[in-house]
C-alpha cells in the first residue's frame, strides 16, 4: 500500500498516484474502519482527482455502497462532471437540435472520430437566447464525459460538413467550466464578446 505522504520525483502528486492512492488505501481502509454505513471523501479539484480511471473508480465504490443515497432522499443521484466547449460560426441548416438532436450528436461524433478516441458528446445546444431566432451561423455548446474530450476538442476545432471550426478557448480558460450549464457558457460568452 501507498501512504499518504507518496509523492513524484519532483515532490508532489501525480494522476497515477492520486488513483492508487485511491484504490489502494482510502477504499480499503475506510471500508474495514467504517463506523455505521457512509464514507466521505471531499476532492480539492487537483487534476489527479479529475482523471476519468479516478473517477471510474470512484464512481464504482459509490455505486457499489448505494445505502447512503437512499439517506440523502428521493431525489438524490450520483452525477458525473461535464466538460463544455463553446464552438462559433456554425451553419445552422442540417442540424435541427431541438427535434433531432440524437442524429446531430451522431454527426458530429462520426465526423470528427470521437468513437474511436474514446470521447463522447453528453449534450449539445444552441448558444442563444431563447427569444432569438436562429441565424445561418450559431455558437455551439458542446458537453463531453471527459476533460481530455473538451481539451481535444479545443486544441483540434470542430468538424462539420467537412470544414474545420476552431473552438472558443473559453470552457478550458473559465475557472468554473466543469460546472457550467447551457446558460452559464452563453452568459460568459456574450461577456467575453
Amino acid at each position: 500500500m501507498i501512504g499518504a505522504s507518496k509523492v513524484s520525483n519532483n515532490g508532489s502528486t501525480t494522476d497515477e498516484i492520486g488513483l492508487r492512492w485511491l484504490e489502494e488505501l482510502f477504499i480499503p481502509s475506510t471500508t474495514i474502519r467504517t463506523r455505521g454505513r457512509f464514507r466521505l471523501l471531499i476532492l480539492d479539484g487537483h487534476d489527479s482527482h479529475l482523471t476519468p480511471k479516478f473517477g471510474k473508480a470512484s464512481a464504482e465504490a459509490a455505486r457499489n455502497n448505494t445505502e447512503w443515497l437512499t439517506e440523502l432522499g428521493n431525489d438524490t443521484r450520483l452525477v458525473k462532471p461535464r466538460f463544455g466547449v463553446a464552438v462559433h460560426l456554425i451553419p445552422t441548416s442540417g442540424l435541427n437540435l431541438g427535434r433531432r438532436k440524437t442524429e446531430a450528436i451522431g454527426k458530429i461524433t462520426n465526423e470528427n472520430d470521437l468513437t474511436d478516441r474514446g470521447f463522447r458528446i453528453e449534450d449539445i445546444a444552441w448558444l442563444k437566447k431563447r427569444d432569438k431566432k436562429l441565424g445561418m451561423f450559431a455558437s455551439m455548446g458542446l458537453w463531453f464525459d471527459s476533460l481530455e474530450a473538451a481539451e481535444w476538442m479545443l486544441d483540434n476545432g470542430l468538424l462539420i460538413d467537412q470544414r474545420i471550426r476552431p473552438s472558443s478557448g473559453l470552457a478550458k480558460r473559465h475557472p468554473d467550466a466543469a460546472n457550467m450549464n447551457e446558460k452559464d457558457v452563453l452568459r460568459a460568452s456574450e461577456r467575453a464578446a
